[in-house]
């Protein structure tokens, strides 16, 4: 079936989306952010993990993540709570 605007068939149309959604994504941290999202099916929450892998840095952010997605007893709704209560800039050292 071809789109009725641009005359692309639906296989090129597509292509041409996920390519200009690609070029949106400028960093490690961006590309994280994305695969965050699209694995937990939360794209409104985009910013929300960027800005937090920008402030633990990407490393300790996928650290993070793996272990999220590695134990199956969490469930959808708590990993988001996870993933913020374990990304506190300062969880490993204590207050004084």
């Amino acid at each position: 079936m071809k789109h009725i605007l641009s005359g692309y068939s639906d296989d090129k149309h597509k292509s041409s989306a996920k390519k200009k959604d690609a070029e949106k994504l400028h960093s490690p941290a961006h590309l994280l952010a994305a695969e965050i999202t699209q694995k937990w099916n939360e794209p409104k929450k985009f910013g929300m993990y960027l800005g937090v892998i920008n402030r633990v840095g990407v490393d300790r952010a996928r650290q993070i993540f793996a272990e999220l997605n590695q134990n199956d007893n969490v469930s959808p709704e708590s990993r988001v709570k996870l993933f913020m209560w374990n990304s506190k800039k300062n969880k490993d050292k204590p207050k004084t």
